[in-house]
């Protein structure tokens, strides 16, 4: 098996269980014949991970950080919950269902919609709050959802044996007459 199989044949999956979330680094075992720590690769051995049993003079080390620990290879961050929101444009009555990370601020959701919407800068962004004793109002973009008073309630929901989904947030986006550029 080349260093490179493990990795093609996981193309596009989510690989984060390779690795320690304290240290970040391919997580470590003992070797069970030298008994010293060495990478736990069950898969497979990959690129930046050495030999196993004894040092050999064919294996490369000829790099500075290995590619798990480069930030020009992070593709995505792995998020800790996603949950489901409506976008409504109230000008066209059209709505959109999305599925966005818990983490991301209302801009980043912008910035996701825009795909479908490439004015969607041009609108002002409106929301119900649980927060403030349900009042409809204008978002922080710099914030979350959460942050906005607006929280994912679908563990609630499946306490009392609802769907997760039983009710899917909507934010409201009202036309400011001030087109962005597309």
């Amino acid at each position: 098996m080349s260093s490179d199989e493990p990795l093609l044949e996981k193309a596009g999956e989510d690989i984060s269980h390779w690795f320690d979330p304290t240290t970040g680094d391919v997580k470590i075992r003992i070797h069970p014949v030298t008994k010293l720590p060495t990478f736990y690769t069950p898969q497979g051995r990959f690129i930046h991970i050495p030999p196993p049993d004894r040092p050999q003079t064919d294996w490369d080390c000829n790099y500075e950080l290995p590619w798990w620990k480069d930030e020009r290879y992070v593709i995505g961050k792995l998020s800790q919950k996603t949950r489901l929101i409506r976008i409504k444009n109230v000008l066209t009555g059209l709505e959109a269902p999305l599925e966005v990370p818990s983490e991301e601020t209302i801009r980043e959701i912008l910035d996701r919609y825009a795909s479908r919407n490439s004015h969607a800068g041009s609108y002002t962004w409106k929301g119900i709050s649980t927060a403030h004793d349900r009042i409809f109002m204008d978002m922080n973009m710099d914030k979350t959802l959460a942050k906005n008073g607006i929280p994912d309630e679908s563990s609630l929901f499946t306490s009392l044996g609802l769907a997760p989904d039983y009710h899917i947030p909507v934010l409201h986006l009202y036309f400011n007459d001030d087109l962005t550029p597309s």
